[in-house]
């Protein structure tokens, strides 16, 4: 991509959304042992390295430790997680599990809407880029707008995320009209 951020942005998207949580599901499906976990972690930190090594990938702030880390962190998370969504039962961790994947998927449609169509600005003044600023108001309003559809599902208040929907469209109306978002069609 032309833009660094964008290619960062979509560099660390692709990981997220597919190789760690495909590793994650198995890890928690078979309940693997921790050094599996840790032997896991250290594939992904090679593989990391190695696109060190051939320029595919640049750390600014990151450090391949992190990745090792974190990484190990999660698949224990995801273990534990798995359990009580299958052998207990918790409410929080049902809608949270909702929220997570409700989540992913507008997050990302909106995110490649504005890195391909450079379409869906919005311009908060919070950044001095406009790029940052879009990104990251995106995100606070991808995340308000899956808490409150969670919320209509589980108050079993269906006609609620109809009546939310039509509530953002007039919010989202009022922010064109003031100048902070921005749509434009480029297909």
């Amino acid at each position: 991509m032309t833009n660094e951020y964008f290619d960062n942005l979509f560099g660390s998207l692709t990981s997220q959304t597919f190789a760690f949580p495909i590793m994650a599901m198995v890890v928690a499906a078979y309940q693997l042992k921790f050094r599996y976990i840790l032997l896991i972690s250290a594939m992904f930190m090679g593989i990391e390295e190695l696109f060190l090594h051939w320029d595919i990938y640049t750390h600014y702030w990151w450090k391949t430790i992190y990745t090792g880390v974190l990484m190990t962190i999660g698949f224990t998370i995801s273990k534990i997680w798995y359990v009580w969504l299958t052998e207990r039962y918790r409410t929080f961790v049902h809608y949270a599990t909702c929220f997570l994947g409700m989540l992913a998927i507008p997050s990302t449609i909106m995110f490649l809407l504005l890195a391909y169509f450079h379409n869906n600005w919005f311009y908060t003044g919070w950044f001095a880029s406009a790029t940052h600023d879009s990104v990251n108001a995106t995100m606070i309003y991808v995340c308000m707008v899956t808490i409150l559809l969670v919320w209509s599902v589980a108050n079993e208040f269906f006609m609620g995320a109809g009546m939310i929907i039509a509530g953002l469209r007039i919010v989202e109306i009022s922010l064109i009209y003031y100048g902070v978002f921005l749509v434009s069609i480029t297909i």
